[in-house]
Formats: C-alpha cells, sequence, structure tokens
C-alpha cells in the first residue's frame, strides 16, 4: 500500500517541486497524452505549467467564472435557492432553531475586542472525470466560489483547497493545494484553473503522481476519487457520473449549498 502526501500553499510552487523530481512511474499520461479540446482544453504539461508559474492565471476561465459568480449571486437574491444562514451573522447554526425558522440561528463567536471571524476550512476534490463538459465544470466551480462568497458575507474566514484524492486499491494520492488563505479573497483566475481547467488535473496532478516510484500500480489508470471529509471542516467531492445537477446553474448551486449547510448542521449536531 502507498499513500503519498503533498502539500503546496500556492499553484505557483508546483513547477518547482515537478522540475525537481522526475517522472519515475510506468504511466506517463501527464506527457504522453495528445492535448485535445475535450481532455485537456489543447494544454499540454509545459503550458499546465506555466500556468502555474503564474499563479493559476486562467484568464478565460477567470472570465467564465466571474460571469457565473455574478449569475449565482443573482439567483441568490431572487430566493430560489437555499440560504447558508440569516441575515445573523455566525459561523455554525443553532439547529433547533434553525428548524423552527428563527431568523436567529446562528452561533456567534462573541463581540469582544480582539475576537476575530473563525476559519472554516474547505476542501474541494479536483477531477476532470471524461464525461463532465467544461460548462458543467465552470457550473460547479462557479457554484463553490459562490457560497464560499456568502459565508464570508455572514462573517466567516474561508480557507480555500483544492485536493487531489485519488485512490486505485490500496494506493492511494493526497495533493492539497491552497487555493484561498483565510485572509485572501479568491482570485478568479486561478480558482477557475484548480476547480475548473482540466490540465489542472490531468497534467499537474498526474504529473505529481508520477513523481513517485510507490505509485506505479496507481498511474495504470490513476483511480477513482475517496472522501478525505475529516481533514476539512467541509469536503466537497468531485463531479461523479449522475451529477447532472451540474448541468445547469441553478441546479448546481441549490446542490453544493445543501452539500456545505448539511455539513455545518451535522458539526454543530456533534459539538
Amino acid at each position: 500500500m502507498a499513500k503519498e502526501k503533498l502539500i503546496f500553499n500556492s499553484i505557483s510552487e508546483i513547477p518547482g517541486w515537478i522540475e525537481s523530481h522526475p517522472q519515475v512511474t510506468r504511466g506517463s499520461e501527464s506527457t504522453s497524452c495528445s492535448s485535445s479540446r475535450d481532455w485537456d482544453l489543447n494544454t499540454p504539461l509545459a503550458k499546465a505549467l506555466e500556468f502555474a508559474r503564474n499563479g493559476g492565471n486562467w484568464e478565460e476561465g477567470g472570465k467564465m467564472v466571474r460571469e457565473t459568480t455574478l449569475k449565482m449571486a443573482d439567483l441568490r437574491r431572487t430566493g430560489r435557492v437555499p440560504s447558508l444562514d440569516t441575515d445573523v451573522c455566525g459561523f455554525l447554526p443553532d439547529v433547533p432553531a434553525f428548524l423552527s425558522g428563527d431568523p436567529s440561528c446562528m452561533w456567534s463567536e462573541g463581540e469582544e475586542d480582539g475576537v476575530q471571524a473563525p476559519i472554516l476550512s474547505i476542501g474541494v476534490g479536483v477531477r476532470a472525470p471524461s464525461f463532465a463538459t467544461s460548462e458543467q465544470k465552470v457550473n460547479y466551480g462557479s457554484a463553490i466560489l459562490s457560497v464560499v462568497d456568502e459565508l464570508e458575507n455572514k462573517g466567516v474566514r474561508v480557507e480555500l483547497w483544492a485536493v487531489y484524492a485519488n485512490k486505485m486499491g490500496r494506493d492511494k494520492t493526497d495533493f492539497r493545494v491552497l487555493i484561498k488563505a483565510a485572509e485572501e479573497s479568491w482570485s478568479p483566475n486561478s480558482a477557475a484553473f484548480a476547480l475548473c481547467h482540466p490540465a489542472y488535473h490531468r497534467r499537474l496532478m498526474f504529473r505529481l503522481a508520477e513523481s513517485f516510484e510507490s505509485l506505479s500500480r496507481f498511474t495504470g489508470s490513476y483511480g477513482v476519487g475517496y472522501n478525505i471529509k475529516r481533514d476539512f471542516d467541509v469536503w466537497v467531492p468531485a463531479l461523479a457520473p449522475g451529477d447532472s445537477w451540474s448541468l445547469d446553474r441553478k441546479h448546481s448551486l441549490e446542490h453544493t449549498t445543501e452539500l456545505v449547510q448539511s455539513q455545518l448542521i451535522q458539526q454543530e449536531q456533534a459539538a
């Protein structure tokens, strides 16, 4: 059994690590697979590394994500998706009050001087399943970022991680990249690259896995996603077959909001 774990504090740290660790596995899809619009948006490894050196500066994706998150903000204002909480700022819901419809249903950290807003860590599984179109990936990524905006508007500081958590048999990867620190705003271009661009997963994450001899069997197929929710306050899995809700913005936002909300409620119940 092999489980390899890497933690990067920014996308721009990835190229240096790759350049100092040669490709050693039998699998080599990060470099051997031909580029195409469907597979990697015509982005070979060299181009993906250039994006990463510039912090994931994918301008086209950033524009798409900005437009989609703005439209999702309009959906929230029209009341067609569940609200993460009420107008009262707080971190976790008071479940009985929440279920009864009481608007004051969020636990507060208090108003003493010097008390900082709580930090919520969100891990997002990043994969590019073959069934998913670029529109589905943008819908999902934008829904996640819309939820991040909503939480921070309510007084929560969000730490956002892109996580390549895949397994084949007993071999696993756990490659984590910090996309947004708690004190930062998310960058549309960088967030779009990590959450929506297939080359992030199929070029950069594959290449990281190919640096470990222990993952030679893993790189035979590069595995399937697995859940590492225990390491984050909220875990958002990658798209999977059957996720038809990702076909449009409204349902993507509804699904993602409910997913995050349910995990926050479970945390409060367990406390």
